[in-house]
């Protein structure tokens, strides 16, 4: 485990091979994804330790377990906070944390001590409850699962809707930030993993409806090549 400043008082949170970001404010902390219940309670003891603040809002990314796990760890304090889809998943799958008491449609800021970050559901992918978080005085946007750097999508592409990723894909693209902060893997810089992966799923699903109109059987999708630039 281990904190990485991004910008600012905005700070990166890993546990093995899972991300969270959180943000230092002079009223408290804004805090995401915790993760699971040992990774929540290792973070929130840190947090209290580093910056003497506690967690005023968690926020989750999307319903997914491996992420959102732990949340009741910072309920004491902390107002929890999803999309209306997410707080419904998470009723009907009983996940394993705590239930959002705030949720949103489309679009949502949050404010605390003059610090802000923008809720913005760009429509589904991963999940049909996937939000990314804007934080627009560091220019920084967080996004789990649905925009990874320098992989491929993961595996199955389980619980996934690749004609709206593609174009919640573009949604990103429009928005306006230099950072971007994914729930695997390294941070980018630039916009090109969002382009990058749009690309991507668009040739893939290019790809397996010509399979499928030509009658292909699954080895010989699979066979055939890829192109280069993936």
């Amino acid at each position: 485990r281990e904190i990485k400043k991004v910008s600012g008082e905005l700070y990166r949170f890993r546990d093995k091979f899972h991300y969270s970001v959180f943000l230092v404010t002079p009223d408290g902390i804004i805090a995401t994804d915790p993760l699971n219940v040992d990774a929540a309670q290792w973070l929130k003891q840190e947090l209290a330790k580093r910056f003497s603040r506690t967690v005023k809002y968690l926020i989750y990314s999307h319903d997914h377990a491996d992420h959102i796990s732990g949340g009741e760890v910072f309920n004491d304090a902390a107002l929890v906070v999803a999309h209306e889809k997410a707080k419904a998943a998470i009723i009907r799958e009983k996940r394993p944390t705590a239930i959002p008491e705030i949720v949103f449609s489309h679009r949502m800021g949050l404010e605390l001590g003059g610090q802000r970050v923008e809720l913005i559901y760009v429509g589904r992918n991963h999940s049909d409850n996937s939000i990314v978080m804007r934080f627009p005085a560091q220019r920084a946007l967080f996004a789990v699962d649905f925009i990874p750097v320098k992989s491929l999508p993961y595996q199955n592409l389980h619980d996934s809707y690749i004609e709206e990723w593609i174009e919640s894909l573009k949604r990103v693209e429009a928005l306006d930030f230099d950072t971007l902060v994914p729930g695997h893997g390294p941070v980018a810089t630039d916009h090109g993993p969002v382009v990058q992966t749009r690309d991507y799923l668009r040739w893939l699903d290019a790809h397996l409806r010509a399979a499928v109109r030509r009658g292909r059987d699954i080895p010989e999708v699979l066979a055939a090549p890829v192109p280069p630039e993936f």
